[in-house]
């Protein structure tokens, strides 16, 4: 090959190195320009998912937090319900004795013949009556008949065979059970529960 041939031949591969050398860094810009689009994306894709996760984490949260604070609102109404009964009870139970205690009185004949009273009045119509004391108030139990018996003379008034199982009071009944009134200590203080449950509420 001539000198002249041997330069021409120089040129041509310098210009075809120019060429690929351009179309390597055009392909170079290009792939850095997709990478650097696809890790945009990438990046604006984990942000929004991040975000729908720290707000779906939240809501969960505050849900959570609702039903912690309902759930102890709930326990607190239960245990101030339960406060309440206990003090109700207590209430209930030192009324029964202080009603109980009424037997150390010397004029607890009066007040059994008040009770007496009140609870044949509360049985109209009836022609006998059994009443039945409780043990304190078994020695009571015959000047009571006399009593009853000279306030109510159409009714015939008989004692029982043995007391009742109540701490105090009576019970008056008719000879076949199927009426009774109950005149105990235990049923005088339930009769004031609702009115101690309602001077428990408005203390608490």
């Amino acid at each position: 090959m001539r000198e002249g041939d041997n330069g021409k031949v120089g040129a041509l591969r310098d210009l075809l190195l120019d060429r690929a050398d351009s179309q390597k860094e055009a392909l170079i810009h290009s792939a850095e320009a997709e990478a650097e689009r696809w890790r945009r994306a990438e990046e604006a894709r984990i942000d929004q998912q991040i975000a729908l996760i720290l707000e779906e984490s939240e809501s969960r949260a505050q849900e959570i937090r609702r039903r912690q604070i309902a759930a102890a609102e709930r326990d607190r109404s239960l245990e101030r319900i339960r406060l309440q009964n206990l003090l109700l009870d207590e209430a209930l139970r030192r009324l029964e004795e202080a009603l109980a205690a009424l037997a150390l009185r010397p004029d607890y004949g009066d007040i059994l013949f008040g009770l007496a009273l009140e609870a044949v009045e509360a049985l109209p119509g009836v022609e006998a009556l059994l009443v039945r004391p409780g043990p304190r108030e078994w020695p009571h139990l015959s000047g009571l008949l006399v009593r009853l018996g000279q306030a109510f003379p159409s009714i015939a008034f008989e004692g029982a065979s043995e007391p009742a199982s109540i701490l105090g009071g009576l019970w008056i009944e008719t000879p076949d059970g199927r009426r009774r009134l109950l005149a105990d200590w235990h049923s005088k203080a339930s009769e004031f529960r609702e009115r101690l449950a309602d001077a428990l509420l408005a203390t608490h």
